[in-house]
């Protein structure tokens, strides 16, 4: 049984997977913005969500890298001609003390919207950072991809962090533009797969990675009370 759901709205054509609430492929007229890769180093990637955690914050509390959610099963809530919702509820553990209730909703219009929700539904307050680990299609390679005017090749190749606008305009080689809007980003992780050989690293070129983050995990900020809830959206102009 297929855990894939497929999408067509207008140009938009979106595929998510319910094992992890992935996004396979999104497409707009045709060409491939997010999509799923092949790496260097023997793994698939492709679009997921971090949270509780980004990489390995958290790990003192048993939390895996990036969190459980990218490896959990995710519900469809509902699914109409140009949105889908999706969730999960991610139970607490022995160090981690409280219940989340995380949601996405996939919106098609003239652009794509992914909202996410996060509700601590616990009584105590607990840390909650998130993540959006996006795979951005580069058919034409990698190298020469601009953010806000800035090459970042090298930034990506030491997986570096961005600071992020509320409106960015994103341009890889070849390609028409493409502006992503954030709220509740204040930053980013770019990065692609690598592969160390002969005292060298040899990098993926056909995708990129740039990640909007929320906030750090340590950080005052970042503690979510009892019952309270957060919005975060990214949308995708092409």
């Amino acid at each position: 049984m297929t855990t894939q759901k497929s999408i067509k709205s207008g140009d938009w054509e979106l595929v998510i997977d319910l094992a992890g609430g992935r996004i396979v492929s999104l497409k707009k007229a045709g060409r491939l913005i997010l999509g799923t890769f092949s790496r260097i180093d023997g793994k698939t990637g492709n679009t997921h969500l971090c949270v509780p955690n980004f990489a390995d914050e958290g790990s003192n509390l048993g939390l895996p890298f990036h969190g459980p959610a990218r490896n959990s099963t995710w519900q469809v809530g509902f699914c109409g001609d140009s949105s889908i919702l999706i969730g999960i509820v991610l139970d607490k553990s022995l160090l981690y003390p409280i219940r989340l209730q995380v949601r996405q909703k996939f919106v098609f219009g003239v652009n794509f919207s992914q909202q996410i929700e996060i509700k601590n539904i616990g009584r105590l307050s607990a840390p909650v950072n998130l993540g959006i680990h996006y795979y951005w299609s580069t058919p034409a390679g990698m190298t020469g991809t601009r953010v806000n005017g800035h090459d970042i090749t090298d930034l990506i190749k030491d997986n570096k962090e961005i600071g992020l606008l509320p409106v960015n305009r994103i341009i890889f080689p070849k390609q028409t533009p493409i502006v992503m809007r954030t709220e509740g980003f204040p930053r980013a992780v770019v990065w692609t797969g690598f592969r160390a050989q002969a005292g060298k690293k040899i990098f993926d070129d056909h995708y990129c990675c740039i990640e909007p983050v929320a906030g750090r995990f340590d950080s005052v900020s970042s503690r979510l009370a009892g019952q309270a809830q957060r919005i975060y959206r990214v949308v995708i102009e092409v």
